[in-house]
């Protein structure tokens, strides 16, 4: 995550919250798991494996993850087999900062 157009250190406590998607060829329908893009399903990456500042996490039941600002989420079996994903950035204040995208 990295945060621009700020003082160096403003948001170095702030937890950004993530949920990670990837494509499912069996998903037929949108749900609380599911979303879809273009046709395409993605389905929400429970207990995922992912490594952070060289320690191994989980995503845990709910598909969520959470980095600060300079930090990295490898999640290398994705990268691997060159899986289709969708990061959603959850929980953020739109109000709190200058610019959001």
């Amino acid at each position: 995550k990295e945060v621009t157009n700020i003082n160096e250190g403003s948001y170095s406590d702030v937890n950004f919250n993530f949920r990670l998607f990837l494509e499912d060829n069996d998903a037929t329908k949108v749900d609380k798991d599911t979303i879809e893009k273009n046709g395409t399903f993605y389905s929400l990456a429970k207990n995922k494996t992912y490594t952070m500042d060289g320690e191994t996490l989980n995503t845990g039941d709910d598909g969520k993850f959470t980095l600060h600002h300079g930090q990295q989420a490898v999640f290398e079996e994705i990268a691997d087999r060159k899986t289709k994903y969708i990061l959603q950035e959850i929980s953020v204040d739109q109000n709190r900062y200058d610019e959001f995208k």
